[in-house]
């Protein structure tokens, strides 16, 4: 948190600096048809980016100063093992931080030797249930739920092979209809496995399948109640005390919550999101854009144009709009944890930055 206060401190002063994240959409392929995914209303028809193209990104990025590289699960990224493995050794060899997200059903011998001999940060992995029964259903598949497990087991052997702490295991857990009684087991189960983290997940609706899964907001609540003494008991983190305040604000609140803040806070405490000044994310496709909701509506493209000449010339537009307190037409998709962070941000800027 701290560099990346201090980068975008450095852009409020008039200091241009690189990026202190990037997000590597690499694929939208994957190898499970879970049923509350976005991707089960989406056609995976283009032709994404060669990964010569991604390895010359990461290479790129590398000099350009990004810190921390995050190759989230748009799809399911061990889909192409062989390019996450070379982007691994890269990215750990230019001494940077390393993020995956991925379901665990493709984690092998050889995907787990590289992670822990090469001192990967952080594997999040995806599971939905504290049994089979529940997991597959939810992920649609006969054996989701043991293939995930074996590839959890997998790392921790591996780490006592080579006498590794790294990577840290964080599990994600969707709430869902169907295991949102089940969110305690879920904190054993993460115990039993030797994660370091249980995240819990709100589900986001894209499809009539999704919305038959959405659970009850007072059997949340009340789950999530009992999942923070669980996690104390156990010692280990959860985000069940945050969600629990989270709920407070919901996403059709935000547009109400940004104009508030471009009306009461002036200069750069004014700019309703820091995204531009500090964060890269890339497409399956090449386009780039500085969020996660940017849904690829950019004219930024990284087949047409350096990494470089994009963060610091194509960005400037997305920066001097958000300066004047303007957005934009994919911020309506924007969701309360990236509003959260931004008010974090803004925080830190004030009391650090501005003294106040």
């Amino acid at each position: 948190m701290k560099e990346k206060i201090e980068r975008i401190a450095n852009w409020m002063k008039g200091r241009k600096v690189g990026p202190y994240t990037i997000e590597l959409n690499i694929t939208n392929k994957c190898n499970l048809k879970c049923r509350m995914c976005w991707l089960r209303n989406f056609s995976c028809s283009r032709k994404e980016i060669e990964n010569s193209k991604w390895i010359k990104i990461v290479e790129e990025a590398c000099q350009l100063g990004v810190k921390e590289f995050r190759i989230p699960g748009s799809g399911e990224p061990f889909v192409k093992k062989k390019l996450v493995l070379e982007m691994v050794k890269i990215i750990k060899k230019n001494k940077r931080k390393g993020l995956i997200i991925t379901n665990g059903t493709l984690i092998d011998d050889e995907v787990t030797e590289v992670l822990v001999k090469f001192g990967w940060d952080i594997v999040t992995i995806s599971i939905d249930g504290p049994v089979p029964e529940i997991h597959n259903f939810i992920r649609n598949s006969d054996h989701a739920f043991q293939k995930t497990i074996d590839g959890v087991r997998k790392i921790n052997g591996y780490k006592r092979l080579y006498g590794k702490k790294l990577p840290y295991l964080r599990m994600n857990t969707v709430i869902t209809s169907v295991n949102v009684n089940k969110l305690e087991e879920m904190i054993e189960l993460g115990y039993r496995l030797g994660f370091s983290e249980v995240l819990f997940q709100p589900i986001t609706v894209f499809s009539e399948e999704g919305r038959k899964l959405l659970p009850k907001k007072k059997d949340v609540r009340d789950n999530l109640k009992k999942v923070m003494k669980k996690a104390e008991s156990l010692g280990i983190y959860t985000n069940a005390k945050n969600l629990l305040k989270k709920g407070s604000i919901k996403a059709e609140d935000l547009p109400k919550l940004w104009k508030k803040v471009i009306e009461t806070n002036d200069g750069f405490l004014k700019i309703p999101c820091y995204e531009p000044f500090y964060n890269i994310v890339i497409t399956p496709y090449g386009e780039v854009g500085p969020c996660a909701v940017f849904g690829g509506n950019s004219s930024l493209n990284v087949c047409s144009t350096n990494l470089k000449n994009i963060w610091y010339e194509g960005f400037e537009e997305f920066r001097k709009r958000l300066r004047k307190g303007e957005m934009f037409d994919f911020c309506k998709n924007c969701c309360v944890p990236i509003f959260l962070e931004n008010e974090r941000i803004r925080e830190v800027l004030r009391r650090e930055i501005y003294g106040r």
